[in-house]
C-alpha cells in the first residue's frame, strides 16, 4: 500500500493516565511492529484535538474513511469500563464502525479489551460492548500488566500487527482488481460514467428534503415512547411489588415494539439520506467557497445549510438526552432489554452523521459571514 496508513487511537483519558502510558506504548509498539512486518510506517493518532501538527482527530479519520481505498484508517479502541461510561468515547467508536460498513471494511476496526467490563455491563447499555466483542477484541486485561519484553505480550502485539497487515493486504488485493476490471471496462472514449456536479446537487436536494421527514418521524416515536415511558413510571412508582414491577415492565415493552421498530427504520433511512446526500452538499459548499461574486443568492444558500444543520444537530441533542436516559433500563427487566438495545442502537445511528452536519455546519457559517463582511453588512 503505497499510499498514507493512520491509526486512530480511541481510549478514556483515565486510562491512559491510570496505566501510567500504558495505552500509547501499546498503540505505538503495535505501529512498530507492524513497520517490522511490512516495512511500512502507520501514522498513529492519539490525541481527539490535535495531534500535534494540528490536524483534528475527527475530521481526519473522516477525511479518511470517506477517501475510500486511497486511504486506509485503523481504529484501535481501548475497551474499559471508564470508555465505556464515556458518551464521546461511545459516540466515535460507533460513529466509526458506521462508516467502515458503509465501505464493508470493518475488519479496520480492531477493539482491544484493555480492563475487565462485567462489573459495567448492568450499568450501561452495552450496545458498544456487544458491537467490540463481534468485531474479535484482543483481551489485554492480564497483559497491560506486563513488562515489554513479556514473551505474550509481545506475541499479543505482534499478533495485532499482523492481523493490521492482513486486513491493508486485503485492501490493496480489493483495489488492484477492481482497478484492472475498470481499465478492462473502460469506453474507448474514456468519457466519465460517474454523476456530475449538477446531479450530485440534484440528488442532494431530494434527499435533503426527506431529512426534515425522517427527523420529525423520529421525534415523533420519541415523543409517543416517552409518554409509553412516564406512564409505566407512574404506574411502577405505584407498584407493591417486584412480581407488579415484572408486568409493567412486560407490557411496556409489548406496547412500544410498533414504534421501536418504526423508530429503528426512521433512524436507517435518515442515515442513509445524510450518506446520499454528503457529496451534493459538499459540492455546493465547494461552489460557494469559489464564488467570488458575493451574490445574494450565494449567501442565502449558505444561511439555508446553515439552518439546516442546526436544527439537525439540535434534534441530535434531544436523541442524546433519550439515549442517555435508557440506560438504568436495561438492567431492570429482561423483557425490556431487547427494545432498549434496539432504541440505543437507533439513536447510535442517528448520531453516527452527527460529525457530517458538524462538518457542514462550519463551512456554511464561514461562508455566511464572509459573505456578509463582503456585502457591508454588521
Amino acid at each position: 500500500m503505497n499510499n498514507e496508513i493512520r491509526i486512530f487511537v480511541s481510549y478514556a483519558h483515565a486510562d491512559e493516565a491510570g496505566s501510567r502510558g500504558r495505552v500509547r506504548r501499546i498503540a505505538e509498539d503495535i505501529a512498530g511492529e507492524y513497520r517490522v512486518l511490512s516495512g511500512h510506517d502507520l501514522r498513529v493518532f492519539f490525541d481527539r484535538n490535535s495531534d500535534g501538527d494540528g490536524i483534528r482527530w475527527g475530521e481526519n479519520w473522516r477525511e479518511a474513511i470517506d477517501s475510500g481505498l486511497h486511504n486506509a484508517a485503523v481504529l484501535i479502541a481501548f475497551i474499559s469500563p471508564s470508555f465505556l461510561r464515556s458518551d464521546e468515547c461511545r459516540r466515535e467508536f460507533m460513529q466509526f464502525v458506521r462508516a467502515a460498513e458503509t465501505t464493508n471494511s470493518e475488519d479496520l476496526v480492531l477493539p482491544i479489551l484493555f480492563s475487565d467490563i462485567k462489573g459495567t455491563r448492568t450499568a450501561v447499555v452495552d450496545t458498544v460492548a456487544a458491537r467490540a466483542e463481534d468485531l474479535q477484541w484482543e483481551d489485554f486485561t492480564v497483559l497491560r500488566h506486563s513488562s515489554d519484553d513479556d514473551a505474550d505480550y509481545r506475541h499479543a502485539i505482534s499478533s495485532m500487527a499482523a492481523r493490521i497487515r492482513g486486513v491493508l493486504a486485503k485492501i490493496d488485493d480489493a483495489a488492484e482488481v477492481a482497478a484492472r476490471s475498470a481499465r478492462e471496462t473502460e469506453p474507448q472514449n474514456n468519457e466519465a460514467e460517474g454523476p456530475g456536479v449538477a446531479d450530485l446537487i440534484a440528488i442532494a436536494e431530494v434527499q435533503v428534503e426527506d431529512l426534515g421527514v425522517f427527523l420529525e418521524l423520529l421525534a415523533e416515536y420519541l415523543q409517543k415512547i416517552s409518554s409509553e415511558f412516564e406512564e409505566a413510571t407512574s404506574l411502577l412508582t405505584d407498584a407493591q411489588s417486584f412480581a407488579k414491577r415484572v408486568r409493567i415492565y412486560r407490557r411496556l415493552a409489548a406496547d412500544i415494539s410498533d414504534d421501536v421498530e418504526a423508530m429503528c427504520e426512521a433512524s436507517d433511512a435518515f442515515a442513509s439520506s445524510v450518506i446520499a446526500a454528503a457529496p451534493g452538499v459538499d459540492a455546493i459548499l465547494e461552489m460557494l467557497e469559489a464564488d467570488d461574486s458575493q451574490s445574494p443568492e450565494s449567501l442565502t444558500l449558505a444561511s439555508d445549510i446553515v439552518t439546516l444543520a442546526r436544527e439537525m444537530l439540535q434534534g441530535f441533542d434531544h436523541a442524546s438526552t433519550f439515549q442517555a436516559q435508557l440506560t438504568p433500563l436495561v438492567g431492570q427487566s429482561r423483557d425490556m432489554r431487547p427494545q432498549v438495545v434496539k432504541m440505543s442502537d437507533a439513536v447510535s445511528r442517528m448520531l453516527s452523521v452527527r460529525p457530517t452536519f458538524e462538518h457542514w455546519l462550519t463551512r456554511a457559517a464561514d461562508l455566511s459571514t464572509k459573505y456578509a463582511h463582503g456585502s457591508g453588512v454588521d
